[in-house]
């Protein structure tokens, strides 16, 4: 069973926030991943922000083939988040 997601979420300022989530390691050189996002808002919306990125990547389980992480990204753009 593999362990649970984490996140972490920083305050970069403005109303901004970072999100990090782990992802699987890279399967060729076993690295760690994290995907990271800036959003804009509250404290607790981001803190809702990044517990919606986490099921969505636990739900996917690889970064790489994820359509849930598309849909995610495209739905982001609409609510004010941009990648890193």
């Amino acid at each position: 069973m593999s362990k649970p997601r984490m996140g972490t979420m920083t305050d970069r300022g403005s109303g901004r926030w970072r999100l990090q989530v782990a992802v699987d390691p890279d399967p060729v050189s076993g690295e760690r991943r994290r995907l990271s996002r800036i959003i804009r808002g509250t404290g607790s919306e981001a803190k809702d922000a990044l517990q919606r990125l986490a099921v969505d990547v636990g739900a996917c389980g690889d970064l790489g083939a994820c359509a849930v992480l598309q849909a995610h990204e495209m739905a982001a753009t609409t609510v004010g988040v941009a990648g890193l």
